[in-house]
């Protein structure tokens, strides 16, 4: 509880004293439930981006050339399965200059 100015006044020194320190006692605990309220916040924000760290897919790979590199793709497959088509057309015409 904060003390009034003419309440201080009448006061004596010691007790001018013990008051003003109950008084930035008082503010120093609400200030650190408001710094704990925030330090909280902000270790929930710290796990949540780690736990999307963790479970993030992979970057690609990529080769010497900056390309992203091709995981191998399999065409064997087991019965019912369809046979891999024998050359893949490119889907877009490149221009020529």
């Amino acid at each position: 509880m904060a003390f009034r100015k003419q309440t201080l006044r009448r006061m004596a020194p010691t007790s001018r004293k013990l008051a003003k320190l109950i008084g930035e006692l008082e503010s120093t605990t609400r200030r650190l439930k408001h710094l704990l309220e925030e330090v909280s916040r902000q270790e929930r924000d710290a796990a949540a981006l780690k736990f999307a760290k963790d479970h993030r897919p992979a970057a690609p790979e990529l080769t010497q050339g900056g390309q992203v590199a091709k995981p191998p793709v399999s065409y064997a497959g087991g019965a019912g399965s369809t046979p891999a088509p024998a050359t893949i057309e490119p889907l877009f015409e490149e221009d020529s200059p």
